[in-house]
């Protein structure tokens, strides 16, 4: 039931836009759901979130956040919320990465990138949506489309 691989195209206006983010929300039955930031896209808008890449960054989250978190994947319910990341998004993501970076990994160049999508959003009007696809039939994929 958990997604071996989702892949993600962010559209602004409906033209792919290179180098966005995306929150993935894993509903969970149990504690918290999990929020976890994926991204730059390709230069086609393009995204590839991959089991391995789920289960890492839920680890990740868990570990900094024991008693708020169940099991990754045992605690799934087969349920993934794809928002694109708007201005406001981004900046909150900063925010994050300024508090925790020193106790969290975060990939490399994650500050400058999240940095850049943000500021190419800044003067954008319109809207961001996603479009997502996956092989895996038993997971129920919830595209979110956010104002840029």
């Amino acid at each position: 039931m958990f997604p071996n691989e989702i892949v993600v195209v962010v559209k602004r206006n409906g033209i792919p836009v290179p180098g966005m983010f995306v929150l993935c929300t894993l509903r969970s039955t149990r504690k918290n759901d999990f929020k976890l930031v994926f991204g730059p896209t390709d230069s086609a808008g393009r995204l590839r979130v991959s089991r391995e890449d789920l289960l890492r960054e839920g680890g990740n989250e868990k570990r900094l956040f024991p008693m708020d978190y169940g099991d990754v994947e045992a605690d799934f319910s087969g349920e993934l919320k794809v928002t694109p990341m708007n201005r406001e998004a981004l900046s909150r993501a900063l925010t994050a990465y300024s508090m925790f970076n020193n106790v969290s990994p975060y990939p490399a160049g994650y500050e400058e990138n999240v940095r850049r999508a943000r500021d190419a959003l800044e003067h954008e009007n319109g809207v961001l949506v996603v479009e997502t696809s996956t092989s895996d039939a038993t997971v129920k994929v919830l595209c979110v489309s956010v104002p840029a």
